[in-house]
């Protein structure tokens, strides 16, 4: 089984190589480097250009993205919990 989150450090690192090599123009997304070297896929920095023709053309707009496991609650037809994952 892998641990909590896995699944989406897995995700998300696929998605980091492709976005590495394309992605749209003036468009910026790193994850957070810790302070050992090692990089946090779960929390990414990100810049967003201003669309061309429109007030906001030739802004940047930085951004959070915070990825987080979901909380997962299976339950029986009587109610009980059978399992339970959160972070």
């Amino acid at each position: 089984m892998e641990s909590r989150g896995g699944v989406a450090r897995c995700r998300l690192a696929e998605e980091r190589r492709e976005w590495r090599k394309r992605h749209p123009h003036g468009f910026m997304a790193k994850p957070e480097t810790l302070n050992d070297g090692s990089v946090n896929l779960m929390l990414w920095k990100c810049v967003v250009p201003g669309k061309e023709g429109t007030d906001w053309e030739g802004g940047y707009f930085p951004l959070t993205i915070i990825c987080r496991s979901t909380r997962i609650v299976f339950i029986n037809k009587l109610g009980s919990i059978l399992y339970l994952s959160s972070h």
